[in-house]
This record gives structure tokens, sequence and C-alpha cells, in this order.
């Protein structure tokens, strides 16, 4: 072989290594973005480019797969590896284990990690995203939407956990053609259900949503009345179309009042559960979707970075919950 046929060879192994290399950041990219939904990046930020990236990924796999077969097909069995037997029964003993050891799984691998590697890699991550997602967030939420055959009568319920602790749940039910009810259904946590003026208590009893003038109505327990008697307290405004969810929120028990704003435009897709940053006026994440369940699409994981139930943490949800609930329907309806 001279030496311009070597130099060709070594340049055409390089190339063919660096294929494989770009194929598996493709492969990671894609993990990435199916588990760190937000904020969206240029392969998510729109649902049509989303799917491109993905079904050019699968498309090249396949056939990368086929072609990462015929060097090994070469190797195994036109020579490669009855090639290096020789006289020494031990060498020949390392050499057998080489082959057996390392190069069939490298070819296994090679051939059907470009296909394959995504389904096997996203199961893996989306395990570990769904148990750690929320890891530095005090409180975690999982919305629990019902599918499309679940009885009517099953509520779609969100249930908060401060610090993994499961603390209190709220449901929602449609009051009229355009109103929807956020309210307390249980308080989980019996050392707050004995002590109604820890700070930690869903003082908030229920919210309401005004889908014609966008507006938010909410009203509060005191401890000094038991909580048995509800008077108002929350009021403000809101924008759930996809052009960046937003909210401004009065609190008139502490005449407090904050405002919250989606890091990115779109949140609600069609083929997606819903994903959104909200942030507060001085930039700190206050809540962010994670991830659904990977064996029930009909349950979505939602970090807080706050630990107290104040109108930032309880009026955010119930409008994530209406919009998860569409696509707990859709991810659950048979495509026949």
């Amino acid at each position: 072989m001279g030496s311009g046929e070597a130099i060709g060879g070594f340049i055409l192994i390089l190339l063919w290594l660096g294929i494989n290399c770009a194929d598996a950041a493709w492969i990671y990219f894609y993990i990435q973005s199916e588990i760190f939904t937000n904020p969206h990046n240029a392969i998510d930020r729109t649902e049509s480019g989303w799917t491109g990236y993905t079904v050019m990924m699968f498309i090249f796999g396949f056939f990368w797969g086929l072609i990462n077969a015929f060097p090994f097909w070469a190797y195994f069995f036109s020579g490669g590896v009855s090639s290096g037997y020789g006289k020494s029964t031990l060498l020949n003993t390392l050499w057998t284990f080489w082959n057996i050891f390392v190069m069939f799984p490298v070819a296994l691998l090679m051939i059907l990690c470009p296909f394959f590697g995504p389904f096997v890699g996203l199961s893996v991550a989306e395990k570990w995203a769904w148990d750690h997602g929320c890891d530095g967030y005090p409180i975690s939420v999982i919305i629990d939407a019902q599918g499309y055959d679940a009885p009517p009568y099953y509520p779609n319920v969100v249930h908060y956990y401060l610090y993994n602790n499961p603390v209190y749940s709220y449901d929602i039910f449609q009051q009229s053609a355009d109103f929807w009810s956020f309210g307390l259904r249980t308080v989980d946590s019996s050392a707050l259900s004995e002590n109604e003026s820890d700070p930690h208590y869903p003082s908030i009893h229920s919210i309401g949503y005004d889908f014609v003038s966008n507006t938010i109505t909410g009203n509060c327990t005191s401890p000094a009345t038991g909580n048995t008697t509800t008077t108002p307290c929350i009021s403000g405004s809101f924008n759930p179309t996809n052009d960046y969810l937003s909210f401004n929120l009065t609190d008139s028990r502490d005449s407090s009042s904050t405002s919250l704003r989606a890091v990115d435009k779109q949140w609600t897709f069609d083929t997606y559960p819903p994903n959104a940053i909200l942030k507060d006026g001085n930039g700190q994440t206050v809540l962010r979707t994670d991830i659904t369940r990977r064996s029930d699409c009909t349950l979505l994981k939602v970090c807080i970075g706050r630990n107290d139930p104040g109108a930032e943490t309880i009026a955010p949800i119930g409008l994530v919950l209406l919009m998860q609930m569409d696509y707990a329907v859709s991810c659950t309806t048979p495509n026949d």
C-alpha cells in the first residue's frame, strides 16, 4: 500500500469517526431538549422545527447504522479476525477475548445506537429527570390530569410537596363556560392541619379565572375564623395566550404585588405538555415546568422557587393544570 492510499484510508477513518461523533451529539441534544424543555433553544423554539429535527435524526440514524455495519462485517467475516491469530496459544486466547468482549460490543453499539440510542437514552434520562428535576427547589408540584377515558367524576388534582413531603392539594372545576375555579382540596400534612397559623399553611382557599376579561380573583381563610370563612384577598390579571404567559397579582392581606412573565413566547403546544418558566420582576424563577412521567403522560411535574403558598405559587398552577388537562386527553386518546 502506497503512502497516498494510507493517508486516504486514515482520512476516511477520521471522517467516519467524526460523523459518528456528530450523530452522538445529535442524539445528545435531542435528549437534552426532551428533558430540559425550557428555556427553549434553537432546536425546540418552534414545534415544526423540533419535529423536523427529530424526524431527520431517526432517518439519518437508521441509514447510518447500516453504513456502520459494513466495516464491522468486513472485520469479522472478511479476514480481520482471522489475521490476528498466530502460533501463541496465550495470544490467541487474548485475541479471542478482545474480539468477543470489546470489538463485538463496540460493533453492536455503533450499529444500533444511531437509531435506537435516542429511545434508550431518553428512557434513562426521563427517569432521572422525574426523580431529580426539581432538586434545589423548595416546592415541587405533581399535576394529575385525567385522560380521555377517565370517568367524568374523577377530579383533576394538583399535589404540592414541600421538600418532598406532601403538604396540600388543589383541584379545579368549571363554574361556567368561561370561568374556572381552582380550590383547596385537602391539607395533606398533619403538622399543617394542626397549626393553621403556620406560614406554610395554604390560606388561599380558591382562585377564580375569568377567561372573558382575563382577570383573577381569590378568596382566603384566616386562622382567626378557624378557616371556616373566606374573604376576597387576591386580584389581578393574566395573559394565557402564546404571547408570553404572564400574571399581575395583588394580595390585599399585605398589599403586595407580584408580576410574573414567561421567558419564552410559546408555552402551549398541540402534541406536548405545557412548558414555561415564569420569572418575577427581579429575574428570579418562580415556576418552571419540569417533565411528564414516562409511564403516564397525564402526570406533569412543576418546580416552584418559593416555599410559601402565596398567590404567585398558587394562581399560575391552576392555569398550567387547565392546559395539562387538554394534553392528558390528547396523549391518551387512541390513534384509531
